[in-house]
């Protein structure tokens, strides 16, 4: 249910999260794959039909099946052998769902991919310990801080696996794995990054980049914590997926060849120079077992120092927006444009129930940084804005600073101090919060959806 409380602050649009973007389902239970053979909502696929996702364009499996059939760009994929079916494989792409298979790029969080998931289980009645997840891409959607072309172009490793040209054909996208001692692309786990905003220029910023992990052995999706269906209808799945994404992107090293060593002496800025030519990272990879992560650390360390680290840049960024994106009170964004000011209440789904966090009576903002039994804000939440989300913390000032036109505090010596009172005033004397329309017996200026 989405709702607008009180005088809550409004909740602008967190753009750019998503986190499952591809499933494969295997099902070996032979009369629930006869009951979906035959179910009135799968129709017959066909290479002449325009799929937008374009899975069906690199899906080896639609290519072997028996028989493919689709729903709403959903494949399902029919193994048989000696007139018996032997297994189906179920192709989503939860996002693409979402948009109505449009695209990608915009926001999805964690209790979006939820509601979806739920919304195909409903519709086939699947029995969600049955279907086990045998292949999975998650990743995230950010804005880049430099032209996100340079960026990719900058990114030359993930841990000691070199990023090559993706096999994609889109433009600016590269891809990091192992290889089999066959010299194959090892299946366990890629690590793809690219240009999403290229992809998508009409849904998304130019610069909206995507990180993707991808993995198609069941032994590292297990690693996990998903095994079946029914783990990714649970919250704390995403929260795995989210800290995997993080460490994941700690391995990846970036060449910012367009730092010019400000802040360094003569000698650093020469060894910052020898650090960002190609050769010396090939050169590390075939030293000795440390030479690799050792000459990484030289790098950092020299970035640091310039003041202008972009590896740092891009974590906070990433850990920043992963934060709010498994949170359970993400915004749910509809794949038509939302209110701005809705924020998410409380969503109950199988397997469990995501209930309200406290939140403070006069902002709507959580109280996750306050002393248990606080009813309101107070300075360390407002501390934690101004420090981790200016646009929150704007949006603070906007509303509780909007009656003193501009005059200076008389009282508290800075600005959180005085956001601070003005909270307290507010929750302590509703005649100031009534004056704004709040706790009116009509309320005539309520934003309603729909």
């Amino acid at each position: 249910m989405l709702v607008y409380v009180g005088n809550a602050i409004p909740i602008h649009k967190y753009k750019h999260f998503t986190l499952i973007d591809f499933l494969k389902i295997v099902i070996f239970k032979n009369d629930l794959i006869n009951d979906l053979f035959n179910s009135s909502l799968l129709n017959e696929y066909s290479i002449y039909q325009s799929y937008t996702n374009n899975l069906n364009k690199e899906a080896q499996e639609i290519r072997q099946a028996t028989f493919t059939k689709v729903f709403k760009e959903i494949y399902f994929c029919f193994y048989v052998k000696k007139d018996e079916f032997t297994k189906l494989e179920v192709l989503i792409k939860p996002h693409y769902y979402f948009n109505n298979n449009l695209h990608n790029a915009n926001d999805f969080t964690a209790l979006d991919c939820i509601k979806v998931l739920n919304e195909i289980k409903d519709i086939f009645n699947f029995p969600t310990k049955e279907l086990h997840i045998i292949n999975k891409e998650f990743g995230l959607n950010c804005l880049s801080p430099i032209d996100c072309k340079d960026l990719i172009t900058y990114t030359i490793y993930h841990e000691k696996n070199e990023f090559i040209t993706s096999s994609d054909n889109l433009k600016f996208s590269k891809i990091s794995f192992k290889h089999d001692k066959y010299g194959k692309a090892n299946n366990y786990k890629k690590i793809k990054f690219y240009a999403k905003g290229l992809q998508f220029p009409q849904y998304t910023d130019i610069n909206t980049f995507r990180f993707e992990v991808k993995s198609k052995r069941s032994s590292y999706i297990k690693s996990l914590g998903i095994k079946t269906y029914a783990d990714l209808l649970n919250i704390e799945t995403y929260l795995t997926l989210a800290e995997n994404i993080k460490a994941e992107f700690k391995n990846v090293l970036i060449l910012d060849i367009s730092n010019k060593g400000q802040n360094l002496n003569p000698k650093d800025k020469i060894k910052l120079t020898e650090h960002l030519n190609t050769f010396k990272w090939i050169k590390a990879i075939q030293g000795s077992k440390n030479t690799f992560n050792n000459t990484k650390k030289t790098y950092l360390k020299l970035l640091d120092k310039t003041g202008n680290n972009i590896h740092n840049k891009l974590e906070k960024i990433i850990s920043d927006k992963l934060n709010f994106l498994v949170n359970d009170c993400a915004i749910l964004t509809p794949s038509k444009q939302i209110k701005d000011c809705a924020i998410f209440n409380t969503y109950i789904m199988e397997n469990g129930t995501i209930n309200n966090k406290r939140k403070c009576s006069v902002t709507g903002i959580e109280l996750t940084h306050e002393n248990e039994g606080a009813k309101y804000i107070r300075t360390s939440t407002l501390n934690y804005l101004h420090n981790y989300d200016k646009n929150r913390f704007e949006e603070v000032c906007s509303y509780l600073l909007s009656k003193t036109n501009g005059n200076r505090p008389k009282f508290e010596s800075d600005i959180i101090k005085h956001l601070a009172k003005q909270v307290r005033n507010r929750y302590f004397n509703p005649s100031i919060i009534r004056q704004t329309g709040y706790k009116q017996r009509k309320y005539y200026n309520q934003i309603k959806l729909f």
